[in-house]
């Protein structure tokens, strides 16, 4: 670009971009917003300013949105293995053996604790929290270990080892009950890639500096188009986007405790209540209660 040689030709210039309600300054910061709004998306379109900035808005949302359905789907598949862990302890029984009540509910009681913890651990809550009621005394002391929901996993392991020791359960019984934890496992390691793998911190600082620059610029251009009306109406547009890249902000991280996080907790009761019965034991949370997720 060529620089204007003389202070008077430069102030002539710049007062020329400031009166264009299309100026090519605008256009061009509208365009540099736009790779930091659609940061990891190939395609572009070449609209107006206005018109990129608010795709590109919608665009930032729809990649955080992303994020935030890929953690519901996760809890959705620990939905669907919490629940049928009772349907299969109520099958896989030898012929002429029976595992005790007392005993498959010590493994789903334990369950339940287990996707509270998980629950926890995801928000970087003080554990066991709301698991403390399934949990028992001897349990208490994985607390104190760095990843308690996968030892308590672990005690979940040996819980249907004994039953395949005692002849309660056949080697095939054994083998899908121990899958059904590798699924747990797998199901929270995904949940903790997206806890502990954030968007850039960068990529928001410059998103917000350069959205900043663009409304800061853009009464002015509204003003020698529309007035004072123009004014007002671009600080509505400002407050329309900061709330969108706001909203994006939450999204990003679906397991932060927002109230639009993932309802993890109201996730957990509904397990509970599928499992365990409508009575429920652990305390109530202000981001659950009131809640039905299926």
């Amino acid at each position: 670009m060529l620089v204007a040689p003389t202070p008077t030709a430069q102030w002539k210039y710049y007062k020329y971009i400031l009166s264009k309600p299309e100026g090519d300054f605008l256009t061009m910061l509208g365009v540099a917003l736009s790779f930091f709004l659609t940061f990891g998306n190939n395609q572009w379109l070449s609209y107006t300013c206005t018109e990129i900035v608010l795709i590109c808005e919608f665009t930032c949302i729809l990649q955080a949105y992303s994020r935030w359905w890929e953690a519901r789907m996760l809890w959705g598949g620990i939905v669907n293995i919490s629940r049928a862990l009772p349907t299969y302890l109520e099958g896989v029984e030898e012929p002429g053996k029976q595992v005790t009540k007392g005993m498959k509910h010590d493994i789903v009681q334990r369950h339940v604790a287990y996707i509270r913890l998980v629950t926890h651990q995801l928000r970087r809550d003080l554990v066991p929290g709301t698991a403390k009621p399934y949990l028992k005394p001897d349990e208490m002391k994985l607390l104190d270990l760095p990843n308690p929901a996968v030892n308590i996993l672990g005690i979940q392991s040996r819980a249907i080892n004994k039953l395949y020791r005692n002849g309660l359960i056949d080697s095939y019984a054994r083998v899908h009950l121990l899958r059904v934890l590798g699924t747990c496992l797998d199901l929270q390691g995904a949940s903790e890639r997206i806890k502990t793998t954030p968007f850039p911190p960068n990529y928001f600082v410059f998103l917000r500096f350069l959205l900043v620059c663009f409304l800061m610029i853009l009464p002015f251009q509204q003003y020698n188009a529309y007035g004072y009306f123009g004014v007002v109406a671009s600080t509505l547009i400002g407050i329309a986007y900061f709330s969108m890249e706001r909203f994006s902000v939450e999204l990003v991280d679906p397991f932060e405790g927002h109230i639009n996080d993932c309802a993890m907790l109201a996730i957990c009761d509904t397990i509970e209540s599928d499992i365990l019965g409508p009575v429920s034991t652990s305390p109530s949370h202000p981001l659950s209660s009131g809640i039905c997720v299926m």
